[in-house]
């Protein structure tokens, strides 16, 4: 029996031996070594275990078949299953790691094989494998059909670094730049769209650039710090342009401060003030001719209760700076001025402090109604009644006195009202005293025998006279409920001439 050494060095995954006769083909073929006879020396197979360590196995068998098994517990082997076939067909699957790409390419190999050296890897024009793996076990998929034989072999692209120089013609100036581009090896331009362009510059080159030994030429332009920028002065009341200014602006601004407007048309004033977006190289400012006056706002302000009052406004010159508080004529009612004089503007108001004005309490008076009984044809007063108002009031309210209730007349004895005659309410200001007269004539009834006269209409025992009134005599109220009834039926007949007088 023959005793073949078997050395096990760096190997993945589970291997299990497997005795086959001597004279079987070499396990490890080599791509290029299409021709090798079989051997009868010892074989040495060299592999990877789990742990990294290099194992010797001696295996009393003529030859050996390796069988690996992977993660998932799928096996593979080299053990020829089919004697007639000389040749075996690997499928090499590359996989890009940067990219996750993957494609794949076809080699053969000597039957049966464990394998391939990667020296052995045709690799694709641009690429280079990743790691420093030597040898790739093919792993076997339908061990009856060589189309599922395939290694898997990680690559990544060969890459090259272009650098970028800066040509500035108009200073024939050429500095380099901070901007560097890692691209496959093969590739031959940049696309001057991907170049950053340095600060203060803009880029000229356009389309795709040459590299020449890891260099690109990119044709840059300093960028002027400022601008000119067009100004058109529009006046808004009359609707037409009054002339064209410019400002001086950075040369990235994209808008206009008003605050840096230097040529603003004589006797107009800016609509708006603030920023101004430029357009195509122009601002568009609207003015107005200046007024001659102003409104400037009224801030009232109570200093007492610390809260504003309300709001007002007053007229000035354009260009005055206070106002004087003897202009105001929106004072709040209830509220009078802390200060008098001059009051400084701010900002187009005017801040006015008031105050609560102490209410005075009003004096309150009686009304009294005069109503005297003339004779038409003498023109003789009768008689003289005074009424008084129930209640106090001031001077600038009235009281009614209503018929009936507080206040009745009728004619005197053997006289009658003038046909016509009518009663009615009466409004006496508070505090004055109004007086109506009232014309009776005699009437044809026979006159009252002596001794049938009634007593004059004098007051009665324990009834006060009225109170003096500014000076004005006034008399108790006569009570006349009795005779009202008579003095309505006369009424029919009557003539009657009312005049009224105020004192």
């Amino acid at each position: 029996m023959n005793r073949k050494k078997i050395t096990k060095a760096a190997v993945t995954g589970l291997v299990a031996v497997t005795m086959v006769p001597a004279m079987t083909a070499p396990i490890v073929a080599n791509a290029e070594d299409q021709n090798s006879e079989p051997s009868n020396e010892e074989t040495v197979v060299t592999t990877q275990n789990e742990v990294g360590t290099s194992e010797e196995t001696q295996v009393d068998t003529e030859a050996v078949v390796i069988e690996t098994q992977d993660e998932s517990g799928l096996r593979s082997s080299n053990e020829k299953k089919h004697p007639d076939k000389e040749r075996t067909k690997v499928h090499v699957n590359y996989h890009d790691v940067e990219t996750g790409n993957n494609f794949s390419d076809i080699i053969y190999l000597n039957y049966p094989a464990l394998g391939v050296q990667a020296k052995d890897i045709e690799i694709p024009d641009g690429y280079q494998i990743v790691g420093d793996e030597n040898f790739y076990f093919i792993n076997y998929g339908n061990i009856f059909d060589s189309d599922d034989n395939f290694i898997i072999v990680d690559v990544k692209q060969v890459k090259q670094t272009v650098k970028i120089n800066f040509h500035d013609e108009a200073n024939d100036k050429y500095f380099d730049g901070e901007q560097v581009f890692t691209v496959p090896a093969e590739q031959t331009t940049i696309d001057a769209a991907d170049v950053e362009a340095p600060e203060g510059y803009k880029v000229l080159t356009t389309g795709k650039i040459k590299i020449a030994d890891g260099w690109i030429l990119v044709e840059v332009e300093k960028i002027p710090e400022t601008q000119e920028i067009g100004v058109n002065y529009w006046d808004i009341e009359n609707n037409v342009q009054v002339k064209e200014g410019e400002v001086t602006v950075a040369a990235d601004a994209y808008k206009v401060n008003t605050s840096a407007l230097t040529d603003i048309p004589e006797g107009y004033e800016l609509v708006n003030l603030g920023d101004i977006q430029i357009m195509d190289g122009w601002i568009y400012v609207e003015v107005r001719p200046v007024a001659t006056t102003k409104s400037v706002g009224l801030n009232y302000w109570d200093i007492v209760n610390n809260k504003q009052v309300s709001e007002g406004s007053v007229v000035v010159d354009a260009d005055a700076t206070k106002v004087n508080t003897s202009t105001f004529t929106d004072i709040p009612a209830g509220y009078e001025l802390v200060w008098t004089g001059d009051l400084a503007i701010n900002d187009g108001w005017v801040w006015v402090e008031v105050r609560p004005v102490e209410e005075e309490i009003p004096e309150e008076f009686l009304a009294q109604l005069n109503v005297q009984i003339v004779d038409r044809e003498t023109g003789e007063v009768l008689n003289s009644i005074q009424f008084l108002s129930d209640e106090k009031g001031t001077a600038d309210a009235t009281y009614t006195f209503v018929y009936g209730e507080d206040w009745t007349v009728e004619a005197p004895e053997g006289y009658a009202f003038v046909e016509g005659t009518e009663f009615g309410d009466l409004d006496v200001a508070f505090g004055s005293q109004s007086t109506v007269e009232y014309y009776v004539e005699k009437t044809a009834e026979e006159p009252t025998q002596p001794g049938d006269e009634e007593e004059p209409n004098t007051p009665a025992e324990g009834t006060e006279e009225s109170e003096q009134t500014d000076g004005t005599d006034t008399g108790v109220a006569m009570s006349l409920a009795g005779v009202f009834g008579t003095m309505s039926a006369a009424l029919a007949g009557m003539v009657a001439l009312l005049r009224r007088k105020q004192k």
